[in-house]
């Protein structure tokens, strides 16, 4: 069993937590402000008010980490439970929290559409390859 791809889905756990922080930090502050009513969080019906871009980018950077980020811990976790040895395996999961966090930055930061995309693609297509190596290995098995 490898226990290094315990340390990458550690690091994406800690990077989805800033996210979280990220975001309620932006979120009470956009209340604060007076740019959005305290209400919305019932419903997230925003209404006629406009919400402010840093909130919504956060908001929907954290819900981003519970989408393709999941192929990657369902992936470690079966390389887990399989009687894998594979360097390859981890290496792309480095790769892939490296990925997600150059998309955090950018997402959070500049919000710039195009290396967003890129590094978003990025991650994805290491996710894809990370699956299609370890069904192979699990074929061998």
């Amino acid at each position: 069993m490898n226990f290094s791809l315990i340390f990458p889905m550690a690091v994406m756990v800690f990077l989805t937590a800033v996210a979280a922080v990220t975001m309620v930090r932006r979120r009470f502050g956009s209340v604060g402000s007076g740019a959005v009513k305290v209400g919305y969080f019932k419903t997230y019906v925003a209404g006629e008010q406009k919400l402010p871009d840093s909130m919504l980018q956060a908001d929907r950077h954290y819900v981003n980490l519970f989408e393709a980020p999941v192929l990657f811990y369902a992936g470690c976790l079966a390389a887990l439970a399989l009687p894998v040895e594979s360097y390859f395996l981890v290496v792309l999961a480095w790769i892939f929290v490296a990925a997600r966090i150059a998309h955090t930055i950018i997402h959070l930061g500049s919000n710039a559409i195009r290396p967003r995309m890129l590094t978003f693609a990025a991650s994805f297509l290491i996710v894809v390859i990370f699956w299609a190596y370890l069904a192979i290995l699990a074929s061998r098995l």
